[in-house]
């Protein structure tokens, strides 16, 4: 919903116009931009990435077995791997951790920072969900405006190809951080970005809630179905009204009402969405 919105305003150009009308099919002024190669509309700026945020590059502490914390206890190390196996803007799962000597020999990022993939699989956008830190395989973006958060990351997606045939590398590609930094990009006015901003927030918070919700959910999912196999558990009988079953505990925590909760809490926000149409020209909830 989020990405069919920004496509409709920011690649189609049918952003509301002074009089809530899709502005490219209602006849709305386009210049041509000779850097992008295609027209743009009116009076929309241009700019470069350099110019409206930070870009820095992660860091790996060397050699980095000598830090890696088997325990799992130790700060989560985030590999690209983390992000390809991961659908959601947002990560919250790393599999592996570092000790606490190579905190300050890697860059640390925190919740809500918007990270770029630049070596192996290149132009990958992402949102730390957690704490953790980046080896030199990351780019890290910081200090841009708020009101650019969202869009920055739909913009990276759209120039991930671009970004991928300048990489260099003929086995694993690379990305430098000058391409991402001097890598176009088209600033709307404050109004249209702030309107698409507000619309769009609400949105990916609650992708980022129901993100953390799920891994929940299948945290608990792994730990029930053994004990279902192994008898532990009973499901009670099927006269038992209840949509997802009621499942009867003999010791186990309390796990199974957490999992049904969950459950019924990811179908309501699911069908939830599903229902509500956000017409792409609305400025309000």
């Amino acid at each position: 919903m989020a990405r069919q919105l920004y496509d409709y305003w920011f690649v189609q150009f049918d952003f509301p116009n002074e009089n809530g009308r899709p502005y490219k099919s209602s006849g709305g002024k386009m210049v041509w931009n000779e850097k992008l190669k295609h027209n743009n509309p009116y009076r929309w700026s241009f700019s470069s990435f350099d110019k409206i945020c930070q870009v820095n590059r992660g860091a790996s502490p060397r050699p980095i077995d000598a830090f890696m914390d088997e325990t799992h206890k130790g700060m989560p190390w985030l590999k690209i791997s983390d992000a390809t196996s991961c659908d959601s803007p947002f990560i919250h799962v790393i599999k592996e951790h570092i000790i606490d000597q190579g905190i300050n020999k890697s860059v640390t990022v925190l919740p809500e920072t918007l990270i770029v993939s630049n070596s192996a699989t290149p132009g990958i956008p992402k949102y730390m969900g957690i704490k953790a830190c980046v080896h030199d395989g990351w780019l890290v973006l910081t200090k841009y405006s708020e009101v650019l958060k969202y869009y920055l990351y739909f913009v990276i997606q759209d120039l991930r190809n671009m970004l991928v045939n300048t990489a260099s590398g003929s086995v694993f590609k690379n990305l430098k951080t000058d391409y991402l930094k001097q890598a176009p990009i088209i600033l709307p006015p404050d109004h249209i970005i702030s309107c698409f901003h507000e619309r769009v927030s609400c949105i990916m918070d609650t992708i980022n809630l129901k993100t953390r919700e799920i891994i929940e959910l299948q945290a608990q999912r792994d730990e029930f179905l053994p004990l279902l196999m192994n008898g532990q558990v009973s499901v009670m009988p099927p006269e038992v009204n209840c949509d997802l079953s009621l499942i009867k505990f003999m010791s186990c925590k309390g796990i199974c009402a957490k999992y049904i909760g969950i459950q019924n809490s990811l179908y309501g926000i699911f069908f939830r969405i599903k229902s509500r149409k956000i017409h792409p020209l609305n400025y309000h909830h």
